[in-house]
């Protein structure tokens, strides 16, 4: 692994560095570039003495000049502040990632300037980043004692005429994607807020995304695009602000800019600026034996609370086991005692380590459920203080369970990243993998927190349950909510009624498509086993983290998504037609190795009484093989390379 590398450089040596950047404090302008100079990141002043930072891509506006500061104590800290003694550092530095590729390269140039500002005379530090695939800048106030932070002045100024891909729920985050086309003075009709993350498509064709980076301590950052197209930050969770003790750090705020949708789905650009995990708490880090990625049997989708039932159970395991997953999810409804959990005098928890030892029988471990919040009219216990949590997880790790998922918190207040934190602190120490679900964006936790396996802020399959989820739905996500981090889609049904408008392939690629770390399955066990054998077989070896992601080219956001896999020696291959148009795709088979590959293919197949075709044949590399994917259909492919 490569060391970081952060040495200060003098002022003089930096001027001999002018390929990286302009840092001359009597100049108008802070300038930096990246460190294949095709990212410039410029702070200056506006014409009212306001703080501005603009971002290009290949001398090509990605933010234009848009307001940064915190406002602190009262203070506007982005008015009127000036800069001098700005302090250059690279980074560069390798670390294992868990998702589109096994590996992250943090590499990046990084300047500190000291500011002051003019009316107060306070002092504190603005912090840049620039990435060879984008920006990032944070606020840094020194100090003891409490600061009461009321908001930022940090807003983000795109283009005019670019598509600003938003969603509008920024309560749980489970939103359909909507692209707004940028305009100066006729911004008609106006989204009432906007969550992060927001994917752009910017005129000069290249792409760009909004999010933040390292929120916990602080308090989660929402948008609102007023009639000059300008996306202002909103903290709707905090209101009247919050009280931070100093020195003070605030996220990072992130802006991506790259050329295509393969470098913007490979980004780890959100991870790299948060923390590396605790060394006491995590010694190998992501690698920790006890972190491990796989598949999961979830019942609720399928039963609802009926599933919750104990007399169902060990059925449910036995189920898992022949799914071949690694986990079983017990979901709502186990500390509830209508469920039957505790009848024969015994305790849920007693049962819990019954079902617990049966699952260990059969090499599959335990996911548990419960809700954040206490509710004893619900049988909801709640995990709201400390000693409920320290109670909870030390439970889950007497049964011997692998991981809890935690629910319906809903917001991204101080408070409640507070709380995310503490419970993967308590979890980490009991060696217990999160699931957050009811939860907020994600802004790069793994990075600092490789037990959060996975988390939803996402609208996932169990919407298709009471409305239908459109197909574009499906390969908008991949460019637009998952870059961000991952996310718990739980995918994949074949009930044709619960399909709603997509196929058995598209329902199937979708698993390989919007892929995460600890991947639930979300139809009943009996539909998949009934299912060809080829198609079986791949729903019990999907991986479910990867070495090495390619976006086809083809993709469009909202339409078309083509994504190639490896894992080890095996490709695989998921493609979404989310339109409503039969489509012909021609899939280049550039990136596999030479020689001959064995491929398993998986296609729709209509009139037929079994909808999926399946077919075992040879490609080579270079071949190119015609595809028909039908409106709202997929494709799958299981490559076996030499």
């Amino acid at each position: 692994m490569k060391k970081t590398i952060a040495c200060t450089l003098s002022l003089a040596f930096m001027l001999s560095m002018a390929a990286a950047a302009e840092t001359l404090a009597n100049e108008k302008a802070l300038k930096l570039a990246s460190p294949d100079e095709s990212v410039a990141v410029t702070v200056d002043w506006d014409a009212i003495g306001g703080l501005t930072i603009e971002v290009t891509r290949d001398g090509q506006p990605v933010l234009e000049p848009s307001p940064i500061g915190v406002v602190v104590d009262g203070k506007d800290l982005g008015a009127r502040s000036s800069w001098s003694n700005p302090q250059l550092t690279t980074i560069d530095e390798t670390f294992p990632w868990r998702g589109n590729k096994s590996e992250a390269r943090n590499h990046c140039n990084q300047m500190t300037a000291d500011m002051k500002h003019g009316k107060s005379g306070t002092k504190w530090q603005l912090q840049i980043r620039a990435y060879d695939d984008g920006a990032a800048w944070r606020y840094l106030v020194p100090g003891t004692g409490e600061m009461k932070v009321t908001g930022e002045s940090t807003a983000f100024t795109l283009p005019e005429n670019s598509r600003a891909w938003c969603q509008t729920n920024t309560g749980s985050y489970e939103g359909f994607y909507t692209a707004y086309v940028i305009k100066r003075n006729d911004m008609n009709p106006l989204p009432p807020r906007v969550g992060m993350p927001v994917t752009v498509e910017l005129p000069s064709g290249k792409l760009a995304m909004l999010n933040e980076a390292d929120t916990m301590g602080y308090s989660g950052m929402s948008l609102k695009l007023n009639d000059q197209g300008v996306f202002e930050s909103m903290f709707e969770d905090d209101p009247e602000g919050w009280t931070m003790t100093g020195p003070m750090a605030t996220p990072w705020r992130v802006v991506l800019a790259v050329d295509n949708l393969n470098e913007l789905a490979n980004s780890t650009l959100i991870g790299n600026v948060c923390p590396a995990p605790d060394k006491e708490l995590f010694p190998k880090g992501m690698n920790e034996p006890w972190i491990q990625p796989g598949r999961c049997l979830w019942q609720w989708w399928a039963y609802g609370l009926a599933g919750a039932q104990w007399d169902k159970q060990k059925w449910f395991v036995d189920m898992a086991a022949k799914l071949k997953c690694d986990y079983y999810l017990v979901d709502d409804g186990w500390e509830n005692p209508k469920f039957g959990w505790m009848e024969g005098e015994r305790s849920e928890w007693e049962r819990m380590k019954e079902l617990a030892d049966y699952a260990k029988s059969k090499d599959v471990k335990l996911w548990i459920w419960r809700a954040w919040r206490h509710k004893p009219e619900w049988k909801w216990p709640g995990l709201d203080t400390p000693e409920r949590r320290e109670e909870f997880f030390s439970n889950c790790a007497k049964v011997g369970a692998a991981g809890v998922k935690i629910d319906f918190m809903n917001s991204e207040s101080q408070d409640m990243l507070d709380f995310y934190r503490e419970c993967l602190k308590v979890a980490a120490k009991h060696k217990i993998m999160v699931n957050f679900h009811g939860a907020n964006k994600p802004a790069g936790e793994m990075r600092t927190w490789p037990n959060e396996m996975t988390r939803e802020g996402i609208l996932g399959l169990e919407y298709n349950k009471w409305i239908e989820i459109p197909r574009g739905h499906y390969t908008v996500l991949p460019f637009t909510r998952l870059v961000a981090g991952h996310g718990d889609f739980t995918p994949t049904t074949f009930q044709k009624e619960r399909q709603k408008r997509t196929t058995g392939a598209h329902q199937l690629a979708s698993a390989v498509v919007l892929s995460t770390p600890v991947l639930c399955w979300a139809d009943k066990p009996d539909v998949y086993l009934e299912q060809p054998e080829q198609v079986l077989k791949m729903l019990q070896e999907m991986p479910t983290t990867w070495d090495e992601t390619i976006v086809l080219p083809g993709s469009r956001i909202g339409q078309f998504a083509g994504f190639a896999r490896r894992a080890g020696d095996e490709w695989w291959i998921g493609i979404l037609n989310g339109t409503d148009q039969h489509m012909k795709y021609e899939l280049a088979l550039d990136f596999l190795p030479k020689g001959k590959c064995k491929a398993i293919t998986v296609t729709d197949v209509r009139d037929k009484e079994n909808p999926l075709g399946v077919e075992q044949t040879e490609w080579t590399s270079g071949q190119k093989v015609e595809l028909a994917i039908p409106n709202g259909g997929g494709f799958v492919a299981r490559v076996k390379c030499p």
